[in-house]
């Protein structure tokens, strides 16, 4: 007895044409923006893209106003560009948030300077990355950096999103893992010389790059690795 139940899948190429919209064809095997949004969610977590580089920045304006730096920021599979700087007027004697906002059902970002300090909205139909607190004194003519606190590092508000490397996670112990760079455990321990006494993982360099430049295996960790080397650090066998 055999069963067979179909599961969905793609990117494949469509066989046959089943409708033609405003004269574009769609395919059998066409998938939409929900299939798509899942398939980058498998890469990407939510949150802002490389924050130590400045990107979606809150800054102070000119007077009393706060400017976004341009950026990338991404919320359940969907991406939010912010091409170029924006800058939002404030009053003094207010707070504010400054959030990035996704509106689910209507597919639409929006940078959000309110002035409701209770915090941010995670639903269904909305969801918020909070990029800054700001205070602006009674009195103020000027906003200045000490009045914003920035919140894109924060992963229960924002965070910075997870590169393609660190998304792929670890593996526990190279010794219980199936297979790791394309080689067996049992072929791989012998040539390192040594047993894995750790989490074999790649991280982000130091700069905050989503991006694993290099990886080394070795028995000493150096006091200072060089930028973007990652090592995973074996111990000789006794």
């Amino acid at each position: 007895m055999q069963t067979t139940i179909n599961v969905t899948g793609g990117m494949f190429d469509s066989t046959s044409v089943v409708e033609t919209i405003d004269g574009f064809p769609r395919g059998d095997k066409a998938v939409d923006a929900a299939f798509f949004a899942r398939m980058m969610k498998c890469f990407y977590s939510d949150g802002v893209i490389c924050p130590s580089d400045g990107y979606l920045q809150v800054m102070p304006g000119d007077g009393l106003a706060l400017t976004v730096r341009p950026g990338c920021g991404w919320i359940d599979g969907h991406m939010a560009w912010v091409k170029e700087a924006v800058t939002a007027a404030v009053e003094a004697g207010h707070r504010y948030q400054v959030i990035l906002r996704l509106y689910r059902t209507e597919g639409r970002f929006v940078l959000l300077f309110g002035e409701d300090f209770s915090g941010i909205t995670r639903s269904e139909t909305v969801w918020d990355l909070l990029l800054a607190s700001v205070e602006v004194p009674a009195g103020t003519a000027a906003v200045e950096d000490a009045m914003i606190s920035d919140r894109r590092f924060s992963k229960s508000v924002c965070g910075a999103v997870d590169s393609p490397v660190s998304s792929l996670q670890s593996v526990a112990y190279a010794a219980d893992a199936g297979a790791v760079g394309g080689m067996a455990a049992e072929e791989l321990m012998p040539r390192t010389g040594g047993r894995m006494t750790g989490v074999l993982q790649a991280e982000n360099d130091t700069t905050g790059a989503p991006a694993v430049r290099n990886i080394r295996y070795g028995t000493v960790l150096p006091e200072v690795p060089a930028e973007g080397e990652i090592f995973i650090l074996l111990a000789e066998e006794a």
